[in-house]
């Protein structure tokens, strides 16, 4: 299996906004903080299979010279827009800062209570849903499925 254009153009993408923000924090005056231009626990790496062809192309892609060459053009540009937000940060947060600051939930917000006959339903449903798409057109199997989901939540 080989990657598609749109997971290729993904990881294009991904590799130039990290390093856009890397270099928006160290024109900002950033410099003690561990902001890295690194794929490492990027969130579109799914499967292992996937991860191997995933790291693959991004080391052949990060031998490209015109790619390179365009990413750091796209770098010079991120550091420029982000170099004075960064800037204000680090002023107010102090240049040891990891990152932007976290927004607080606010106090009046309301906690949504489940109820637990519905959460139970709900999982019921999930369970069904996931067994019988895994059973497919097979008549046998989605009739023992039936029969287990009839046993767990009756």
């Amino acid at each position: 299996m080989a990657l598609s254009a749109e997971d290729k153009r993904k990881i294009r993408k991904e590799i130039q906004r990290r390093a856009q923000s890397k270099m928006a924090w160290k024109a900002g005056g950033g410099k003690t903080t561990p902001k890295m231009a690194s794929m490492k626990g990027w969130s579109g790496f799914k499967t292992a299979a996937d991860k191997k062809l995933q790291t693959d192309y991004i080391k052949l892609i990060n031998k490209n010279k015109k790619f390179k060459a365009k990413t750091k053009i796209a770098t010079k540009k991120g550091a420029e827009k982000g170099k004075a937000k960064v800037a204000s940060y680090i002023s107010k947060k102090a240049a040891a800062a990891g990152g932007p600051a976290k927004v607080a939930p606010s106090k009046a917000m309301t906690i949504k209570k489940v109820d637990p006959a519905k959460k139970k339903h709900a999982d019921a449903q999930a369970w069904y849903r996931k067994h019988k798409a895994a059973a497919g057109s097979d008549a046998a199997q989605l009739k023992k499925v039936r029969a287990t989901y009839k046993k767990k939540y009756g």
